[in-house]
């Protein structure tokens, strides 16, 4: 007689943010499989709750390693560790799972940013970038070997070069923090009471900032010379 295996499915999403409220719309999404199914079980890495309340007790994050699950009649589980945030589901085709299951998909997928800014994030992103602080550091050699040469090359091709490497570098400064730091983080707090934009990006800002005048007075002293 042959034996039927059940089969599991699981989804990946990137650089998702949750808030309190998605953490309790999943945490309903959970127990509505039932009587029979167990509690559901939070974590945040270091700790273990049967509450939100419980374990924002022990702080309001952000935590970039979080995990939901509950068990019976299978297990549907959410974990996000900081490199990837994964949605699982140990039985889709029992109607109760799979109901779940899609519901916390819908807000997980809500809770990603649009999809160029989760390119930017991807590996060809960093190829365009690497590709572009080659070029233009090969540019600058050239520019500065014909310079020492006693040749004069056109006033603007340094200015790009040096704008073009700040760029590369505060853009993969910023990429690698949030790509490999921050993929998925949860905040046990409601989105209102999070900083605005320019109070959480102050820092990136300010070397934006810096590097844009750097990069101003150096365009000026080449160009005077």
């Amino acid at each position: 007689m042959a034996i039927r295996r059940e089969r599991n499915e699981s989804r990946n999403y990137r650089l998702v943010r949750l808030y309190l409220g998605d953490v309790e719309e999943i945490e309903r999404a959970l127990s509505a499989l039932g009587p029979n199914a167990s509690k559901v079980e939070f974590s945040n890495g270091e700790w273990e709750a049967e509450t939100i309340a419980e374990l924002a007790a022990k702080g309001e994050g952000p935590f970039s390693e979080f995990g939901m699950r509950r068990y019976g009649p299978g297990l549907v589980s959410f974990d996000t560790n900081g490199s990837t945030t994964r949605l699982y589901v140990s039985n889709p085709d029992d109607l109760q799972l799979r109901g779940a299951f899609e519901k916390i998909d819908s807000l997980l997928t809500a809770a990603q940013p649009p999809l160029v800014v989760r390119w930017l994030h991807s590996g060809p992103a960093w190829g365009v970038l690497g590709a572009l602080g080659m070029t233009a550091a090969g540019a600058a050699i050239v520019v500065a070997v014909s310079m020492l040469r006693g040749d004069r090359p056109p006033g603007w091709i340094a200015p790009v070069c040096l704008a073009v490497l700040a760029l590369v570098l505060v853009a993969s400064r910023y990429l690698n923090r949030t790509t490999l730091r921050e993929n998925g983080l949860v905040y046990l707090v409601p989105k209102s009471a999070r900083p605005n934009f320019f109070l959480r990006k102050r820092d990136d800002l300010a070397m934006l900032l810096i590097g844009g005048v750097f990069g101003a007075v150096l365009t000026l002293l080449v160009g005077r010379l």
